[in-house]
This record gives C-alpha cells, sequence and structure tokens, in this order.
C-alpha cells in the first residue's frame, strides 16, 4: 500500500461515515511506511482492529516502535494469531509487551481458530480449507454480508477471500458508495451458494465472460506499471470496514 492509497481510503471512509475497520496482512511492519500509513488510516476511526502473528516482538528495535505507535493511537486494538498456520514464535513475548504497554489485545479462542472462524482475507482461494471448500460459506453471517474488503490498491471486493472486485474507492472520495454497495450486493441476496469454492467458480466463469466480451485495448492505451509502484503494491496490506450504520445499506 502507498501513502497515496492510504490517503484516498481515508477520504473513502470519512465520506461515509465509516467509524470502525480492521487492519491485517502479509504482516504490518514488514512494509516501510507502516507508520505513517496507519497513522493515515485512523484518522477518525473510533476503533481499528490490528491483526498480527506478534514476529515484531522478535526485534527489540521493530518491537519499540510497534508499542510506541499503539500507545499515541488508543483507536487500535490488537489481535494476535496464534494458530496451525502460524509459527507463533513471538506470540508470547508480543503479548506481554502489549500487557506491559496497557494496549488492549485479545488471543483467539479454541473455538477461534477453526477453520470456519477464520478471516480468509487475500487468499483468494478456498483450497487451503475443506470448510470453504466443500459446505462453508463465508458470508453467511449478517456481520459478513455487509461488509466489504479493501486492498493494498484501493480495490474493493464483496468478499474476505479477494473475490468479486466490484469498486474502487478512489471513485468514490466524495461519497455514494452505498448505492453501488446495494446494487451490487442486491443481486446476491436470493442467490443459493452452497459453499466458497461454488462461488468462485462463478466469479472465475463472469470474470472470462466480461474478458470475451470487452472490445480490444489498442496499445496506446497500455500502462506500465514503474518499478517503485510495483515493489510498493507487493505489500499485501488489506482493510475491511463496515458501516456504522448497516441499516443504510442493506
Amino acid at each position: 500500500m502507498t501513502i497515496s492509497v492510504a490517503e484516498n481510503i481515508r477520504r473513502f471512509c470519512q465520506a461515509h461515515q465509516i467509524k470502525r475497520a480492521e487492519a491485517m496482512g502479509g504482516e504490518f511492519f514488514t512494509h516501510p511506511e507502516w507508520p505513517q500509513i496507519f497513522h493515515i488510516l485512523a484518522d477518525k476511526m473510533r476503533q481499528v482492529r490490528l491483526v498480527t502473528n506478534g514476529d515484531w516482538a522478535g526485534n527489540a528495535r521493530t518491537a519499540s516502535a510497534v508499542i510506541g505507535f499503539l500507545k499515541l493511537h488508543p483507536q487500535f486494538h490488537v489481535g494476535v494469531s496464534k494458530d496451525r498456520w502460524h509459527t507463533n514464535a513471538h506470540v508470547d513475548a508480543a503479548t506481554r509487551m502489549l500487557q506491559e504497554a496497557g494496549i488492549p489485545f485479545r488471543l483467539p479462542t479454541p473455538d477461534q481458530i477453526e477453520e470456519q472462524s477464520l478471516v480468509p482475507v487475500g487468499r483468494n482461494r478456498c483450497e487451503w480449507t475443506q470448510f470453504y471448500g466443500t459446505f462453508g460459506c463465508y458470508c453467511g453471517p449478517a456481520e459478513r454480508r455487509y461488509s466489504f474488503l479493501v486492498d493494498e490498491l484501493g480495490r474493493i471486493y464483496k468478499c474476505g477471500f479477494g473475490s468479486w472486485p466490484y469498486a474502487s474507492v478512489a471513485d468514490y472520495l466524495d461519497g455514494g458508495f452505498f448505492e453501488r454497495f446495494k446494487e451490487f450486493n442486491t443481486e446476491f441476496y436470493q442467490a443459493f451458494v452452497p459453499n466458497c469454492a461454488a462461488c468462485q467458480r462463478a466469479e472465475a466463469h463472469a470474470r472470462r465472460k466480461r474478458k470475451e466480451e470487452a472490445p480490444p485495448i489498442a496499445a496506446s492505451r497500455i500502462t506500465l506499471v514503474s518499478g517503485d509502484q510495483g515493489a510498493a503494491s507487493s505489500y499485501g496490506k488489506a482493510v475491511r470496514v463496515r458501516s456504522e450504520e448497516t441499516k443504510t445499506i442493506a
């Protein structure tokens, strides 16, 4: 994520009165500009849940920077991952530092580390879990049905898997997104979705169909991405946001 994308997400959230968000993976502290980005994203937020594997606690300098930032930004609370998908090497050190600094955090309960409880942000495929690949539907519960994913480029997706992109925050910096949200999601309300695998196959089919129907692109319209932009976008940071008043978009 770049600083400019973070600014767009901040404007988008403020224009739509979004006051709560989750920020997660890849691991935030590997981004060289993470303090600036989080400072921007948290502006006027009531609560930001920051998900981390705690590996920042393995380096004294990084740990000091993380703890110092969180002390200055009380709207952050931390979700520390501890499950079989992570090494858990620095979880104990991270939770000890958070507790000593008085920073609110939570470790997952046993039922929260099951496949059906995890947030599959950015994985874009469900083969990693039998639950979502056979009979689980991630967006089934209402709190997930009315949320959406924003990735490191500012693209908006219906699903936490990174499926069904349908908008960009850059197009709604001054408002108007809830109308687009309702327009797109209404198509799913009456659809029977047996599992996430079936939904992703449908998305792949729709993507191929759009590609087949799209007019050819003239060579003069192709834009090359510079090396700096490519490097910045390699940091897999995403933000999930939910409207404070879901009634306005239901």
